[in-house]
């Protein structure tokens, strides 16, 4: 490629700097691409620049095959020696560039995690780091998945995966502690009847956040219960709920964490039976008593369903309805 007296001088070039290691390597002290040491100048007017190992290898053994690279023996990018370098195949290259890009040890997966961990003098270790979208469990990448953290430290420490609808449990109750001596696998069942064996059901009663009630409320609804017409009513008007919430309180069908018998506390006083509201006072009314007598009327001018539905901004079933006496029939 180049005449003698260059070669000999790139050659001086490059022995003045590397370094003499107690490995045997010879390690280049000067630019480097990408790991690799680069030497460049100009020779007969053009630019050049070129790995030093590939031109270390040339030096000693000729050009470098098709489909082969030189490698390290020693494992080291830097290094010019000349009995470290060998020819490498580029598959054998491949799969090296595959194994260095293998998921990393448990080791390293271990470490990464703890150092997301504050320990503290409960023993609990509290996860400092990324939240999950509940905002109490954490997260952590783990074998190619985002799991909970307290997942992973199960899969870490106790070196073993969790089986399908399995959940892992905290014994402390503080769901960002990672320790694994408060982590333990268990059935989704075992998991509720220790929420609510400690108090911890965020769904029960009162607590709620849709409950209408309070414990005392369903208590006393229960206690005044009397079997007669019209009591689910008045209880129902009594504490501002529906009637099929106080039908499910009464028949145990809801509030079953409440125990007591029914009529302890019978209310002794009358039930008055309020018809529900109906025609133009119902609150989904659209239409006026009125205008439900002018919608006959032209039913009975030969006008269509379809022609006063749109008049009047209703449905064609509706209008229908209507016509026939089904809907609004206590309007003459």
């Amino acid at each position: 490629m180049w005449e003698e007296w260059y070669t000999q001088k790139i050659k001086a070039k490059v022995l003045s700097n590397a370094v003499h290691m107690p490995s045997g390597c010879l390690v280049w002290q000067r630019s480097c691409s990408g790991g690799y040491p680069q030497i460049g100048g100009r020779f007969n007017g053009k630019a050049w620049i070129r790995r030093v190992h590939l031109l270390v290898w040339e030096w000693a053994h000729g050009e470098v095959p098709l489909s082969f690279y030189v490698g390290h023996s020693c494992q080291e990018r830097k290094c010019v020696a000349v009995e470290h370098l060998q020819l490498i195949s580029a598959y054998d290259q491949t799969q090296a560039a595959q194994t260095a890009q293998m998921k990393p040890t448990r080791d390293t997966d271990i470490a990464r995690f703890m150092e997301k961990v504050e320990k503290q003098p409960s023993g609990c270790w509290i996860w400092t780091a990324t939240p999950s979208l509940a905002g109490t469990y954490g997260l952590f990448w783990l074998d190619g998945q985002n799991m909970g953290s307290h997942c992973a430290s199960v899969v870490l420490f106790h070196k073993k995966s969790i089986p399908k609808k399995m959940v892992v449990m905290h014994s402390c109750d503080d769901r960002t502690c990672v320790n694994p001596d408060h982590l333990s696998v268990g059935t989704y069942k075992e998991n509720m009847e220790d929420m609510i064996q400690k108090g911890r059901d965020r769904s029960l009663g009162s607590r709620n956040t849709q409950a209408k009630l309070t414990e005392a409320q369903v208590l006393s609804m229960r206690a005044e219960y009397v079997d007669r017409p019209g009591e689910i009513m008045r209880l129902s008007a009594k504490y501002q709920t529906s009637p099929s919430d106080v039908s499910g309180i009464i028949y145990g069908k809801s509030w079953k964490h409440i125990s007591v018998t029914l009529g302890t506390d019978p209310f002794i006083g009358p039930v008055f039976m309020e018809m529900p509201p109906k025609g133009e006072i119902h609150h989904r009314a659209k239409i006026t008593e009125d205008q439900v007598r002018e919608i006959r009327q032209l039913a009975a001018q030969g006008l269509g369903p379809t022609e006063i539905a749109a008049k009047f901004g209703l449905r064609k079933a509706q209008t229908s309805q209507i016509i026939r006496g089904k809907a609004w029939s206590h309007v003459v």
